[in-house]
């Protein structure tokens, strides 16, 4: 006979900063309370309205994995814009054999 144990526990913003781990803890750690709350209205929304529930393992593995975009800062945000600039520059500039500034690429 295999022998279950089910454990309800009610968990809240204070509970997460105390008990998440690994790379979902260093995310809401460094977050504003801004992200926090979004991110944490997300999990209610998510897990609020499951018939089964959850383990914390599993809302910590969807902070971790899948609530990165929303920790994102503005820095981030304009970093990619800039890295992303920078690529299509250098495309658009490779299309272009006769530019003289494809010299400092080669």
């Amino acid at each position: 006979m295999k022998r279950t144990l089910t454990v309800k526990q009610d968990i809240s913003m204070d509970y997460l900063d105390e008990n998440l781990w690994g790379g979902a803890r260093d995310l809401w750690q460094d977050a504003t309370d801004n992200q926090r709350e979004t991110v944490w209205d997300i999990i209610l929304d998510i897990f609020g309205n499951n018939s089964e529930l959850p383990r914390f393992g599993e809302i910590n593995d969807f902070i971790w994995f899948d609530c990165d975009e929303y920790f994102e800062t503005e820095d981030d945000e304009e970093d990619e814009t800039d890295e992303d600039d920078a690529i299509d520059n250098y495309e658009d500039a490779m299309k272009h054999e006769d530019n003289p500034s494809l010299d400092s690429w080669r």
